[in-house]
């Protein structure tokens, strides 16, 4: 009998080339360690979730209709396949979480102009030349188990808003930028998940 794995119709993007472009970031945490992350993020907060393929979201597994939810660690590269089928996803009502640094370079590691996705997200990013800050996320209420604080982590001081809404800041930084894109909405942590552990409880 086969059985196939309940996901909550959350999908989490593996992107081989974020794993390389991460090694040309300095000052931030690894893609790997923040890959390793998720899933115990999301499976501590009770939650199943299925791992695709850059190369699935290319041919259109995103928008197949089983999927209300995208997660996208650390992706710094993408197509312009991909960065298509994520605004098609999120336009037509999905919901999108990315943390640091989305969508600012395609696939070979090139650097775009601008990030693909910086409207979705409502913000404008430095593509070539992020700013490392270490600081503590403060929000402006409780979320979840987190409490009002996170514990010392990486962000990029380089991002701006531009028509987003910041919910939480580092160091003046915005840190938990939420804005509404067509039927749905693209939400960005701009700081690193892979201390997730040393978060918990903060």
């Amino acid at each position: 009998m086969a059985l196939d794995r309940c996901d909550d119709g959350i999908a989490v993007l593996y992107s081989a080339s974020s794993n390389h472009v991460s090694t040309l970031t300095a000052g931030f945490p690894s893609y790997g360690d923040t890959l390793k992350a998720v899933p115990g993020l999301l499976e501590e907060s009770g939650f199943q979730f299925r791992v695709i393929s850059y190369r699935q979201l290319e041919q259109g597994e995103l928008n197949s209709g089983r999927f209300r939810l995208l997660i996208m660690p650390y992706c710094q590269a993408a197509s312009r396949e991909e960065v298509e089928q994520i605004r098609q996803f999120v336009r037509d009502g999905g919901t999108v979480i990315a943390d640091l640094r989305p969508a600012v370079a395609d696939q070979h590691g090139k650097p775009y102009d601008s990030g693909q996705l910086d409207d979705l997200f409502g913000v404008k990013q430095n593509t070539v030349t992020p700013s490392p800050v270490k600081s503590r996320v403060a929000f402006d209420r409780k979320v979840g188990t987190f409490g009002r604080k996170l514990a010392a982590t990486m962000l990029d001081g380089s991002i701006e808003l531009a028509g987003g809404s910041a919910f939480a800041n580092g160091s003046g930084t915005p840190a938990v930028i939420v804005n509404d894109f067509g039927k749905g909405a693209a939400i960005l942590l701009n700081f690193s998940l892979a201390n997730y552990g040393q978060m918990e409880g903060q």
